[in-house]
């Protein structure tokens, strides 16, 4: 699925992002999947009500092929703006070497039951990588509230061996 989504979106890029993500530069959704394991930082992007883009920085977790990331705060601007209108993009930009970015629309989640049996677990689990033990159950499940990116485009880009070429 997640392959899928991956070959259509490069089928409908445009040629700039042809000419810079070719020549093998994008991953597999098996090598994406290996290379955002654990907590990822994410800049969102959202829109506000006069159509204007807002970014924010969250803690992602990529499970499934899908990005999630938590507000702590249901009353905070980018939660007005995602209960408003859904549309999101996000990317993931850990070093000179990776990109990944996802356009589509974000679905709220109840982590308690939705997105798969295992997805309340890896929440913890991002959690407590970044921020220590006591990231519990309970700390996941409290005020806070989880969305989904559901993509309609993901794009990868992967600089590693083109860095490793110009340093030799």
């Amino acid at each position: 699925m997640l392959q899928a989504l991956l070959d259509r979106s490069w089928q409908r890029a445009g040629k700039n992002l042809r000419d810079i993500h070719g020549q093998g530069r994008h991953l597999t959704a098996v090598e994406l999947s290996d290379r955002l394991q654990g907590p990822r930082w994410l800049v969102v992007a959202t829109v506000s009500s006069d159509c204007r883009p807002f970014t924010v920085q969250v803690d992602g977790t990529f499970y499934r092929g899908r990005f999630y990331f938590g507000v702590s705060d249901p009353c905070s601007l980018k939660a007005r703006h995602l209960a408003r209108n859904p549309a999101a993009s996000a990317t993931h930009v850990p070093d000179d070497n990776l990109v990944v970015t996802v356009h589509g629309r974000a679905q709220r989640v109840d982590v308690s039951r939705d997105g798969g049996p295992g997805i309340h677990r890896v929440l913890v689990d991002t959690y407590r990588q970044r921020y220590g033990p006591e990231w519990t159950d309970d700390a996941v499940t409290s005020d806070s509230i989880y969305f989904r990116i559901e993509p309609d485009r993901m794009f990868s880009l992967d600089l590693t061996d083109v860095r490793k070429a110009n340093r030799a």
